[in-house]
């Protein structure tokens, strides 16, 4: 019944909407898709509603009084208007909503100020009666749920992935790492995601999730137990919403079921902590609104996002043309130009429809809120209307292509074009929204989308993994990221600045400027981030090239010490790097294989770009060999020279090793131990001599076995283990060069070949399941499963004691490891099989994670060594495979081949000069054979490393010993003295084609002669090579100079052969 007091509200409500909103307001009724829902449902069933008032709070009237304003006064003023428009209206029917709730014919009543509607459930047989006395009330409208599969536009995502620390393509593509360099990475910004929630447990997410303060009961930044107490601490109208909300259930809980969430925002903030890099700003925090519901619950999460100050907001769901119950453009408009008002920035996908032109014709083919109007005009979108919040983003792939999916323009804001394809549309509509005709193509109507961003990329997935995530879904929040990129540079940058800036600064694709099926183009956060940063700051430009070539060196870095800010130069050698301070600065430019150029003092002012284009200077590198192989009986060596010379202008940095042609880790061969030896309890291995020894637990039976084999295979032999006290016998092996050790309890045996005990060590733990044996210390290390690695003596005392988290099975000791880090850990850790490698840092006496071998389900680790004996071109890591059938696998390390040795092992090159290396081939360390390897000059000049490649026949009986290699010189030449400065000796080589009367004399800087001829007169210093002698055979060969007693300076040295004479400079340097 109503009241008087109610009667009077009612009629001067009604008399000031009438004078208040005359021709712009509809007349109050239910909406034709909400009639005919009621037609059907029964009367006691509930009906989701959205009672939109007639009293509303419009762009245009608060819009001037928020323009000029500092972003967080626009966000303050707006929420109030909002909210006293609000209460001053909803008031009643809040309280008849309410009186409803308490007899059980309402439920889930939610105000809304932002669009000033209360949505609600309301039994049928209750709402036309309730409307009669709410003349406030502009129309009904249905609310239901929508399908959240059509509300998300993505595409099938890849399988998962696990981590393989890489960029995701996206990030690179739109130089989101390039603003990283100037320093900029999201800090200190906030963005609210729309979404199905977020695994906010996925590592690299997990840092990056908002925290409500206001619900943050102990202030420490964390997501606590206590902090959900049931109360609304902060008084916001939710109860524990720490970090974020979920409308539709209308709780705290905003974890992701279904990875869509959780894959849009691993492209915002993903850092990468589980391995790749996702996230276009790793330290921005993401504020959670999952939505699950349909329109209202949307515009509800806008409400939250405005009110709990986000910076900005992006959202991968959109609502289509082609549902059976049309969007409410309307009210979507009129949210977005709220946002506006409040300094909100909104990024949104905009369906994934571009061919599906039936279902979604032209000019709602893309679907809202992506379709609302900039918060800036394109000078191309020449029909002028009204602006909002939302920036809509279209998708291309790696290729950039625009994908066929991608949504195309125009969009229209016009009620007749509605109507000219749905007669029967039922949604109510202001003519202020009658903006943006199209009328089949009379009209230009509303250029979108507004850009596009990549898609197809990698991103976060439920749990702690990776996949490939597509569709405009995937490219919308590329451009929300940037927002955040742009905010942390400027955060109070308003919606029109950020919109003008990303729109100006996009790639111009397809046809010139603002288009229909790219918008502005290709989205560039470096060129955004860099025009906002001149607002403020300086920015320089230019090129880098090589100083010998001319040639445009690629990723250069340009720094500014004095600042940290830093950037790289692309495929031509350009650069832009935005954000310098005013003033005078150094400027510094790297590049590898090039010296290091400072350029000091430039000046630089506000908004002013430089130029500043440099050359660098580096080592070029060039040999006069491309092979070096040999044929040598057995027993025999080979010396010959390599000269590697520097043709540039920085010196030459060079360093030589070994190197196959096989990758790490790579399986080589093995030994199917259980199918030879019928044991199915195999557990050790060791390398002895020229055979593999296992052990093995002989089925569980006494005695327990080592079994010996070949290298290919083949079953040598088998001893009887000591007497075992756990019936399993031995577990792994280690070798001394004399005795075989093992253990199966406190005791370490060692036996001889024969099986004959000869050694025993009381060692610290109760059981050694893993030995290991170093050679230089004459120690053993120990370990048994979980518990601490043990370095012992041949007493059984401690020297040190090593910590992990794996469950050891192996050790093994590798002399030559490349990093210095000998000790190796072969563990059942590791999936899909517990196959794992693992090393010990000697630095820190840490295990480091080096691989998971290659190994079927189910299969385990068991023992392990590391042995040079069964390819002598490589170490092999030797581990025994547990599983259905105990195998031995031999794995590819690095490069061995002892019969090749490389002297000096590098060194430094000055500028036109060489360094002569000689090569070794040793016949006397391998057996008769083929063997082959690469020398692997490594270096600093901007070319590849090079690879040599070596070869060596061993021959079984005597064959002539062959020439030096290279054969015999087709020319006279002098090399560079070396080392060059030298201190007291320097070696000058130099290569004859004839046999050649050779004379060397040696000049300081007035030409007094300070050397000697080799011509048989006294001589200053002694010469290695060939023996003292006028004539020298053809070939290459060495004089060593003695300067020990001449003072230091500079001495100029000439060889003189036949009628062909060179010089060159040397500096001794005491």
């Amino acid at each position: 019944m109503l009241t008087m007091k109610r009667i009077l509200y009612y009629a001067v409500f009604t008399l000031a909407v009438l004078v208040a909103q005359a021709n712009d307001s509809p007349a109050q009724f239910i909406e034709s898709e909400l009639s005919h829902v009621l037609k059907f449902t029964h009367p006691d069933e509930f009906v989701p509603v959205a009672f939109v008032l007639k009293s509303q709070l419009y762009l245009d009237n608060i819009y001037p009084q928020v323009s000029f304003l500092s972003k967080p006064s626009r966000r303050e003023l707006v929420i109030s208007q909002l909210k006293r428009l609000a209460d001053e209206t909803q008031s009643y029917l809040r309280t008849d909503l309410e009186d409803l709730r308490l007899s059980t014919d309402a439920r889930n009543i939610r105000p809304l100020w932002i669009s000033n509607v209360i949505a609600a459930e309301v039994r049928a047989r209750e709402l036309r009666e309730l409307l009669k006395g709410h003349p406030e009330v502009a129309r009904v409208h249905w609310d239901p749920q929508c399908p959240l599969e059509e509300m998300l536009d993505a595409l099938k995502s890849g399988a998962q992935k696990g981590p393989t620390d890489v960029l995701s393509w996206g990030i690179e593509d739109i130089k989101a790492d390039m603003v990283w360099d100037v320093g900029y990475r999201g800090d200190g910004i906030l963005i609210a995601t729309i979404d199905t929630g977020v695994d906010y447990n996925h590592p690299d997410l997990a840092d990056h999730i908002w925290v409500n303060p206001g619900e943050d009961l102990n202030g420490n930044g964390i997501v606590d137990t206590s902090d959900f107490n049931g109360i609304d601490d902060d008084g916001n109208g939710y109860i524990d919403d720490l970090r974020g909300w979920e409308f539709y259930f209308q709780n705290p809980e905003v974890m992701d079921v279904n990875g869509h969430g959780t894959a849009t925002a691993g492209i915002v903030v993903g850092d990468g902590t589980n391995g790749n890099t996702t996230g276009i700003a790793p330290e921005a925090k993401l504020m959670v609104l999952k939505n699950l519901g349909g329109e209202s619950y949307y515009w509800e999460a806008q409400q939250y996002a405005i009110m709990m100050l986000a910076d900005a907001l992006t959202s991968s769901m959109s609502f289509k043309w082609y549902w059976s119950g049309r969007p409410d453009y309307a009210t979507m408009r009129h949210n977005t130009e709220m946002e506006l008002a409040a300094g909100l920035i909104h990024s949104n996908s905009i369906g994934n429809d571009g061919d599906n032109l039936v279902n979604a014709p032209i000019p709602f083919n893309i679907s809202t809120p992506g379709n609302c109007p900039p918060p800036w005009l394109h000078p191309d979108q020449t029909l002028v209307g009204g602006v909002s919040s939302v920036l809509g983003v279209g998708a291309y792939n790696f290729s950039y292509s625009l994908m066929s999916y991608s949504g195309l323009g125009p969009s229209s804001w016009y009620l007749q074009d509605i109507l000219q394809l749905d007669p029967t549309y039922g949604h109510p509509w202001l003519s202020r929204y009658d903006d943006y005709p199209y009328q089949s193509g009379s009209f230009q109507g509303l250029l979108k989308p507004d850009l596009a961003a990549p898609s197809n990329v990698l991103t976060t997935t439920l749990g702690i993994g990776y996949t490939t995530f597509g569709g405009t879904s995937a490219a919308t929040p590329h451009l929300g990221g940037t927002f955040c990129l742009m905010l942390s540079v400027n955060p109070t940058a308003s919606p029109e600045i950020l919109a003008e800036i990303i729109m100006t600064t996009a790639i111009d694709m397809g046809e010139p400027g603002k288009d229909n099926n790219w918008g502005c183009g290709r989205l560039d956060a470096f060129a955004a981030v860099s025009q906002l940063l001149l607002q403020t700051t300086a920015a320089l430009t230019g090129t880098v090239s090589d100083s010998s070539t001319g040639l445009s060196i690629i990723e250069a870095i340009v720094a500014f010490p004095s600042s940290g800010i830093q950037t790289s130069t692309d495929s031509s050698g350009y650069y832009l790097l935005p954000g310098i301070p005013e003033g005078s600065h150094n400027v510094v430019f790297t590049a590898n294989g090039y010296d290091t150029l400072w350029v000091e003092g430039t000046s630089f002012t506000v908004g002013v770009v430089e130029t500043l284009s440099v050359a660098l200077t580096g080592p070029q590198i060039w040999l006069d060999v491309s092979s070096i192989q040999a044929a040598l009986p057995l027993g025999n060596s080979l010396q010959t020279p390599v000269a590697i010379h520097n043709g540039g202008t920085g010196n030459l940095e060079v360093a030589f090793s070994k190197k196959g042609d096989w990758n790490p880790f790579e399986i080589y061969s093995g030994i199917q131990a259980e199918i030879v030896t019928g044991d199915d309890e195999l557990f050790g291995v060791e390398v002895v001599e020229e055979s593999v020894w296992v052990s093995g637990g002989n089925s569980g039976s006494e005695p327990n076995k080592l079994y010996r084999f070949s290298f290919d295979g083949e079953l040598l032999g088998t001893l009887d283990q000591p007497l075992s006290t756990s019936g399993l016998g031995w577990r792994d092996l280690a070798w001394d060069g004399q005795f075989l050790y093992g253990s199966d309890n406190s005791q370490i045996f060692g036996i001889d070949l024969t099986g004959v005990v000869q050694d025993t060590i009381t060692g610290p733990l109760y059981l050694h399941t893993a030995l290991a044996y170093d050679p230089q210390t004459d120690h053993f290390f120990a370990c048994d499963d979980t518990s601490n690695i043990l370095e012992i003596d041949r007493d059984g005392a401690i020297q040190q004691t090593i910590g992990h988290d794996l469950h050891v099975s192996g050790l093994a000791w590798h002399p030559e490891d490349e990093d210095g880090m000998k000790l190796y850990i072969f563990s059942q850790d590791g999936t899909p099989a517990g196959l794992r490698v693992s090393k010990v840092n000697p630095d820190n006496g840490e295990p480091l994670f080096v691989t998971d071998l290659i190994g079927a389900s189910g299969e385990i680790a068991g023992g392990a060594t590391i042995s040079g004996s069964i390819d002598p071109d490589r170490w092999c890591f030797v581990g025994m495979i547990q599983g259905v059938s105990d195998r031995v696998q031999y794995i590819s390390l690095n490069a061995y081949a002892p019969w090749f040795d490389i002297d000096p092992p590098g060194g430094t090159i000055l500028p036109g000069d060489a360094l002569i290396a000689m090569v070794t081939l040793d016949a006397a360390q391998v057996p008769p054979g083929d063997y082959e390897v690469n020398m692997l000059i490594q270096h600093n000049a901007p070319q590849d490393d090079i690879l040599i490649p070596v070869s060596l026949t061993v021959e079984p009986t005597a064959v002539e010993l062959p020439p030096a290699l290279p054969a015999v010189p087709n020319d006279f030449a002098v090399m560079p003295a070396y080392p060059n400065p030298f201190n007291p000796t320097a070696v000058i080589s130099f290569q004859l084609p004839v046999t050649s009367l050779v004379k060397l004399e040696v000049f300081d800087i007035t030409g007094r002669n300070v050397g000697a001829t080799l011509c048989g007169r006294p001589v200053s210093g002694s010469h290695r090579g060939l023996p003292l002698q006028d004539w020298y055979p053809p070939g290459t060969h060495r004089i060593s100079f003695d300067g020990s007693g001449l003072a230091s300076g500079i001495y100029i040295y000439r060889l003189t052969a036949g009628k062909f004479s060179a010089s060159g400079k040397m500096v001794l340097m005491k």
